[in-house]
């Protein structure tokens, strides 16, 4: 398995290849078509810490009701959420669970789970733990995950 994880591994997205690596050469010397083990968990970490950085312009009310599709994309405005709250810590959880599991199809049993709040900075710090799957690779894969709820420039951003 070891070898496997040095070896391209999968198709890069479409934005990954649309992205200039380096800016100062006209074209790239290899198109990168492909991604190593290690960009392969870059990749998803980064789609992931986009998605939560994006807020979806639906309330949390309306989002219960109605199948994600392109058009909510995104994690709802999350100063709602009572991050010392017991039942606001499960709920906050469930649903950015469900955001991550809507919106990143590399990720399976999706399960983000709150670690601690900072109210300094009003970041909620999260677990993610889900089965990555890409073509014939398929492992756990976990990563710590951090999103600000209220206060200034709401964002997520990898510890």
């Amino acid at each position: 398995m070891s070898g496997q994880h040095l070896d391209h591994v999968a198709r890069a997205p479409l934005f990954d290849r649309l992205t200039d690596l380096d800016l100062r050469s006209p074209r790239e010397p290899h198109p990168f078509r492909t991604l190593t083990h290690k960009e392969l968990l870059d990749s998803v970490q980064r789609e992931v810490e986009t998605l939560l950085n994006t807020r979806c312009p639906l309330r949390l009310d309306e989002l219960v009701e109605r199948e994600r599709s392109v058009i909510d994309f995104g994690a709802p405005d999350l100063s709602w959420a009572g991050p010392l709250s017991t039942e606001d810590q499960r709920r906050l959880s469930v649903l950015l669970s469900q955001t991550i599991g809507a919106y990143e199809p590399r990720l399976r049993e999706v399960r983000a789970s709150f670690a601690r709040y900072d109210p300094s900075t009003h970041t909620v710090h999260l677990s993610v733990n889900a089965v990555l799957v890409v073509d014939e690779l398929g492992e756990t894969f976990s990563f710590p995950i951090a999103v600000k709820t209220s206060g200034g420039n709401s964002g997520a951003h990898g510890l």
